[in-house]
């Protein structure tokens, strides 16, 4: 079974620690790596080539919009990127969008039910595509 790689992007350290506790649990062979700013999060990038980059808007440095785009930028980076953001804007998910996001969940209005139900859909997918 081809590994499955998760790479977590938030500046909250108890955010990250919480999102991945909940990825383990749900998913115990997907691997799962923490950056805490837009630095470390491209060094993760292009080290790792993760399949799934759970992003947070707002990041020290670069911002997750700058981040996703730069990461669109390299055709071999294949990654679903997903940006969390604490504000539900409408201009946020269009700047998501724009950025090259696939999808955009709001950090205040989303359960975990709907972070893994995006996370299980992207997990689905690879695994089938071998």
């Amino acid at each position: 079974m081809p590994r499955f790689t998760t790479l977590i992007v938030d500046d909250n350290t108890v955010v990250r620690e919480s999102v991945a506790e909940l990825l383990r649990t749900h998913f115990p062979a997907m691997a799962v790596v923490q950056a805490g700013n837009s630095d470390e999060a491209l060094d993760q990038v292009f080290r790792l080539t993760p399949d799934l980059i759970l992003m947070d808007i707002k990041l020290p440095g670069q911002n997750g919009l700058q981040v996703t785009r730069r990461i669109r930028s390299q055709p071999a980076q294949q990654a679903v990127v997903v940006i969390l953001s604490g504000n539900d804007l409408p201009e946020y998910r269009d700047a998501a969008r724009r950025h090259g996001a696939e999808f955009f969940l709001s950090k205040s209005l989303s359960s975990g039910h709907d972070l893994l139900q995006v996370v299980q859909s992207v997990y689905t997918r690879k695994l089938q595509a071998g």
